[in-house]
């Protein structure tokens, strides 16, 4: 069965990946392994700059999610 590639393109696929890097503290996978040698864990946010849920803000208005319509 071939992958199904459409979902990459969607603003829901865009968030997640947006939120795990910051929940990385803006790191790519490999330069938080060299800094921290693992994942954070699901309490822990490593963005300094903001808290999660000011992340979440920004990221909504700057990217409004779209509407159905």
């Amino acid at each position: 069965m071939p992958k199904d590639y459409a979902y990459r393109s969607t603003w829901a696929h865009t968030y997640s990946r947006a939120y795990n890097k910051a929940h990385r503290g803006g790191l790519s996978k490999e330069a938080m392994m060299a800094k921290y040698g693992r994942f954070p864990k699901k309490g822990e946010w490593w963005l300094e700059s903001m808290t999660e849920k000011e992340w979440i803000a920004d990221y909504l208005a700057k990217y409004p999610k779209p509407s159905l319509n």
